[in-house]
């Protein structure tokens, strides 16, 4: 899972709108040149094809104790690049994201991008807004506008997403996705474009699903729209083979050439014994063999306080594999990722081209800090080549549910110098202690029926104690540290 740095979100951010804006270009190119239509459809024609699965779920009944404050990015020579802020609703979900760049011209790093989240039934996004900086004004502008429904089983049914007209301004309907499902399983997704030409959407592409007896995707078909024909044709082709455990060892992708599938790329997964990746490698099809391409190592069977990896790449002249970069994942295991509110609504996003990976929980730990390295040659060693700090903040317990239950007390409170948490039946668990301001003081682990806590040497104040049992309820109790 490589992040990218700040500054290449960025980057991705303004090709995606560009990439959208093109799609507008739809309605003259498709009359006068064919040619240019299909090429611009093939590329960006799928959008939102995987839509289905695009939001997370959390466990019942946990409250989040903290929340994913900012990600920063600071480069090797330690200046800050760039920077995430993200805001949250009453219920942990994002509310608001702030997107900071540094400016090649002033050499400050300034507001580029804004993206904001209205939530209907279900606690389900149904409207997102991205803003961004106008190179003529500077001023913030709305730049594409999305918008989702939902089936009566909380499933994504459709979504709109509206851009920037380039001809006549203003933000219009472009771009459309519908799914369809057979019991739990998507089945079909239909993308639409919107030709104001003709004043009427027209189908642009559509991906079919095909599902093992695991009910695990095992071939997807997608089919482009022809502009000549106007026909749906096979554009391009995924197929995946998996382990007998379940995981995806070969992920394979063919394009359609017109009289038959072509194989392009691969993908090969290998697992440790215990599940945790360990190597994948893509290659590529010449049309006769195989070739390798790319490779990844992870490095940690068991993952726990670090997630590191190296990526290589094959030389094919003397058919060797040379080190390119690594990236190495510190985590913070006293802090659960079920805990933290997270951008998880970005997923949406991820569908259009933005990275997103970063806030999806790969991990059971909150990431402290992701270090970038590149390969010297000259030097045969990596080198620091930046770094993403990830900031929490302690949500205020006065916000969170947080009533201990009647066999759990934590006491004395207010306390000098230590404080017990007893129970009146044997408990399984952990407990971490924070300030206010989220700096963790002291975490352990649950002793059955009394665990002695030792204050001594604390500043006097207010503390939060986050009990968590092993059957995944948790709890947060404020305590009262006096001198």
């Amino acid at each position: 899972m490589m992040l990218l740095p700040l500054k290449e979100k960025y980057v991705q951010m303004k090709h995606l709108l560009l990439s959208l804006l093109m799609m507008g270009a739809l309605q003259l190119s498709a009359q006068h040149d064919f040619q240019k239509a299909q090429q611009i459809l093939d590329r960006f024609g799928h959008i939102g094809a995987g839509s289905a699965s695009l939001f997370q779920t959390r466990g019942a009944g946990q409250p989040f104790t903290h929340a994913l404050d900012s990600i920063r990015n600071i480069t090797a020579s330690g200046t800050l690049n760039g920077r995430l802020e993200m805001e949250y609703n009453a219920e942990g979900r994002t509310r608001l994201i702030r997107q900071y760049a540094l400016d090649s011209l002033t050499g400050i790093v300034r507001l580029e991008g804004i993206t904001r989240f209205v939530y209907g039934a279900g606690s389900k996004p149904v409207h997102i807004d991205l803003e961004t900086r106008d190179s003529l004004t500077q001023e913030m502008v709305l730049t594409v506008a999305i918008d989702l429904e939902y089936d009566g089983q909380g499933r994504l049914d459709s979504m709109v997403i509206s851009v920037e007209d380039p001809f006549v301004g203003g933000i219009t309907p472009t771009l459309a996705t519908g799914i369809i499902y057979i019991g739990n399983l998507q089945v079909l997704s239909r993308q639409w474009i919107y030709i104001s030409f003709f004043g009427a959407w027209i189908q642009a592409s559509e991906t079919a699903y095909f599902y093992n007896g695991q009910g695990r995707v095992i071939e997807e078909i997608s089919y482009a729209v022809d502009f000549v024909s106007g026909d749906l044709l096979p554009s391009s082709r995924t197929t995946t083979a998996y382990t007998s455990e379940g995981y995806p060892e070969v992920v394979t992708i063919y394009v359609h050439t017109g009289a038959d599938w072509a194989a392009q790329t691969r993908t090969l997964s290998a697992y440790y014994s215990n599940g945790t990746l360990e190597q994948q490698t893509e290659q590529t099809h010449n049309g006769i063999t195989w070739n390798n391409s790319l490779r990844s190592d992870f490095h940690n069977a068991v993952v726990d306080d670090e997630f590191t990896r190296t990526d290589l790449a094959w030389d094919e002249g003397i058919g060797v594999w040379n080190k390119t970069d690594s990236v190495r994942t510190t985590l913070d295991s006293s802090l659960p990722v079920d805990q933290i509110s997270l951008p998880l609504e970005l997923s949406v996003l991820s569908n259009l081209g933005i990275g997103v990976e970063e806030f999806i929980p790969s991990f059971a730990s909150a990431i402290d800090e992701t270090y970038y390295f590149v390969f010297d040659n000259g030097a045969g060693a990596f080198i620091p080549a930046g770094k993403d700090t990830y900031h929490y903040t302690l949500l205020d317990p006065s916000g969170i549910e947080h009533t201990l239950p009647g066999y759990l007390t934590v006491s004395p409170n207010p306390a000098v110098g230590s404080f017990i948490i007893e129970s009146s039946q044997d408990l399984t668990g952990n407990y971490s202690i924070y300030t206010l301001d989220g700096q963790i003081v002291a975490h352990g682990t649950l002793y059955q029926r009394a665990t002695h806590i030792q204050a001594s040497g604390w500043i006097p104040g207010v503390y939060a104690v986050v009990i968590r049992l092993q059957n995944g309820q948790a709890f947060v109790h404020k305590q009262m540290i006096q001198p």
